[in-house]
């Protein structure tokens, strides 16, 4: 997730904690300025801030969630409504088509695996509970992108995929004009 123009400076924490969050390995300080669009010296300060408060930890120069990470984890996975309210529901599905089924969510440009009932089949769905993957990558994604409301879908898809992008789908240019038509 890059930097955008008036981000605050616990804008700039969370672009890093994201970027950490969403890599799944340690990361250099030259990997996180790409990922986050932040100049090296404010990097620096937000670093430093993460790993004096627990939430980031270094090993060799690289940089990853720290234990204070692992506690917002846990307090998610026991207090997410969401979840608890899904689970059975998700238990009963997977038993009745024997296929893995996935809780996921769109957030930030991005999807995210809350909960996943596995599949008693050893071909296995390659998400797993944590994983994050862009908005525009996977059937899952582009499945919860296709029923986003057009305002959402549009703004995430203009973010997505720059105009010059090499890995942008040929069908980029009519999605992104239609895309624009409907933030106006």
């Amino acid at each position: 997730m890059k930097q955008e123009t008036g981000v605050t400076g616990a804008e700039r924490l969370l672009l890093v904690l994201t970027a950490l969050a969403s890599h799944g390995n340690a990361m250099s300080i030259k990997d996180m300025l790409g990922a986050t669009g932040l100049a090296q010296s404010t990097l620096y300060r937000q670093v430093a801030l993460l790993k004096r408060w627990g939430f980031v930890t270094e090993d060799a120069g690289f940089y990853a969630p720290g234990p204070v990470s692992l506690q917002l984890a846990l307090g998610f996975d026991i207090n997410s409504m969401l979840v608890e309210a899904s689970r059975d529901g998700m238990m009963q599905l997977s038993r009745t088509t024997q296929e893995s089924v996935g809780l996921i969510v769109a957030v930030n440009d991005q999807v995210i695996c809350l909960e996943m009932i596995e599949s008693t089949h050893s071909l296995r769905c390659s998400f797993e509970k944590g994983r994050a993957v862009p908005l525009r990558a996977g059937a899952s994604a582009k499945s919860l992108l296709a029923f986003m409301a057009d305002k959402p879908r549009a703004e995430t898809f203009e973010r997505q995929f720059a105009d010059d992008d090499p890995h942008a789908p040929p069908w980029r240019r009519s999605w992104k004009a239609s895309a624009r038509a409907a933030t106006r």
